[in-house]
């Protein structure tokens, strides 16, 4: 699918998802994990990696990707989160 840039109109488009990977190693057993979310809305995807930020921080947990996904439109928005959270 073709990355496209999601307009302010678009964010909340309840036909698409928000989509969040969050990732942390476990340096005792060298394995790596991830928890990967969905949200509806921009708003509640950003509260959630928030959380799950601070839930795993002793485990060094880091936002590794986000994303809007709809049938007609995709766009990456792993900078612009990472940049509002000062990931």
């Amino acid at each position: 699918m073709k990355l496209v840039n999601v307009s302010s109109s678009m964010e909340n488009n309840k036909k698409g998802l928000y989509y969040a990977t969050i990732t942390w190693s476990n340096f005792e057993n060298g394995q790596d994990y991830s928890i990967t979310i969905n949200r509806q809305t921009y708003e509640y995807m950003v509260e959630d990696i928030q959380h799950y930020i601070k839930k795993y921080r002793p485990r060094k947990a880091k936002l590794e990707t986000c994303a809007y996904e709809s049938p007609t439109h995709a766009e990456d928005l792993t900078p612009k989160v990472k940049s509002e959270l000062g990931l």
